[in-house]
């Protein structure tokens, strides 16, 4: 039996995705969610996206700001250029402080774990 990879890799994008818009419909449907339940869904979503990412930092930073501003509800399904620009500012904003840039990256480094 032949193995098709890219047939795995498309369904395993695919259940990501599934994996992430259910989360962001169930946070739509909470009236409220408490701070461990937005962090929970932060890690969540994160822990979704690191595998396919790879252990690039600057794109590990970007999914984070990605992640965070998605459940912020500031950005939307498609992002417009003003968006991508709201996105690399804050993230060069990362790069380029030491503190948040070794504290941004401890915390995806241990969800890869």
């Amino acid at each position: 039996m032949v193995k098709d990879e890219n047939n795995d890799k498309i369904l395993d994008l695919e259940e990501r995705e599934a994996k992430i818009n259910q989360l962001l419909a169930n946070r739509k449907n909470r009236k409220q969610s408490s701070a461990l339940q937005k962090r929970q869904d932060f890690e969540t979503m994160l822990e979704t996206l690191l595998p396919c990412v790879g252990t690039d930092p600057g794109k590990m930073l970007l999914a984070q700001v990605i992640v965070s501003l998605k459940l912020q509800g500031v950005l939307g399904k498609n992002m417009d250029e003003k968006q991508i620009n709201m996105v690399h500012v804050i993230q060069d904003s990362l790069l380029k402080d030491p503190i948040k840039y070794k504290e941004a990256l401890k915390i995806t480094k241990k969800l890869l774990e």
